[in-house]
């Protein structure tokens, strides 16, 4: 790829579900004693909001700390969305998320929780979705001048089925 197309690329953003996934891998309610979450369910940025309280109680984030308190008030009064999040340390986050969307949040808790961002692609227990390895054989990789006749050899074992959506 030329530099200019690299240039041109690096300005496009993530598509915001693969964003939201990366960055709920790392999350980890560890620190975190209460979370309010204060909405109007007609207000027309709670989206946001009411899919980050979904992902508070999905059960692998529910267990990096089952002892935090969820807490929710549904106003109908127009107020923006919020939430305060309640830190060991005696601290509170305060979010106001009009305007934000959902991978956004999660990123922005992750950075003030200290926890590390997660890096885009494979992790080394995934296999490598481009040499299409299997999960026993990630020790051995394929060599270069190889790489062709395995290519091959994936696409025998494949079917057309196999192809579509």
């Amino acid at each position: 790829m030329c530099r200019l197309w690299g240039r041109i690329r690096y300005g496009v953003r993530w598509d915001p579900v693969d964003q939201a996934q990366l960055a709920l891998k790392s999350f980890s309610l560890k620190d975190v004693t209460a979370v309010f979450i204060q909405f109007d369910p007609l207000h027309g940025d709670s989206k946001s909001l009411r899919e980050f309280w979904h992902r508070l109680t999905l059960p692998q984030v529910r267990a990096t700390n089952p002892k935090m308190q969820v807490k929710v008030k549904m106003l109908s009064d127009g107020c923006r969305p919020q939430f305060v999040a309640n830190l060991h340390d005696g601290r509170q986050v305060v979010f106001k998320t009009d305007g934000f969307q959902l991978p956004d949040l999660l990123m922005r808790l992750n950075r003030l929780l200290g926890l590390p961002a997660r890096q885009n692609g494979p992790r080394q227990s995934d296999p490598d979705p481009l040499r299409g390895e299997p999960d026993e054989a990630l020790q051995q990789r394929i060599p270069e001048a190889q790489m062709e006749a395995h290519f091959r050899a994936l696409a025998k074992k494949r079917k057309p089925i196999d192809f579509l959506p």
